[in-house]
């Protein structure tokens, strides 16, 4: 299945009935966010392409029970810039937990928190004085 240079920002479509599918390929769009139900019931995909988007998050089991995956590409994304062949999967799905889900973790909007209080809390301390 080939979606490239669609400029789609999501992916908003159905492909849990395409239980066959071995290609997916959306290279060339605005994606930023890939979920973890993306691939549920695509478990014999064999070649993923996400090339030049602009993924910042990928939620780290999206490839879990893909075990036929023998190739994966992300060149030229936020998070990550690489393609990873076979026996580099599991160095793939390393890599996204380090890097790719940083931004939306729980202690990422805390931190943003934080940072908003003390700014405020700034703010007020040097008008009092």
């Amino acid at each position: 299945l080939y979606l490239g240079k669609n400029d789609l920002k999501t992916i908003e479509f159905d492909i849990d009935t395409l239980v066959e599918l071995r290609n997916f390929s959306m290279p060339h769009n605005q994606l930023s966010i890939l979920h973890e139900k993306l691939f549920e019931n695509n478990k014999k995909l064999e070649i993923v392409w996400f090339d030049n988007n602009k993924i910042h998050t990928i939620a780290a089991t999206l490839f879990d029970d893909l075990e036929h995956l023998r190739y994966v590409d992300f060149k030229n994304n936020t998070c990550m810039n690489s393609h990873f062949w076979a026996g580099e999967i599991d160095a793939m799905k390393e890599e996204i937990k380090d890097d790719c889900r940083k931004e939306w973790s729980l202690g990422f909007f805390f931190n943003l928190f934080k940072i908003k209080f003390v700014i405020v809390w700034y703010k007020k301390l040097n008008k009092k004085n």
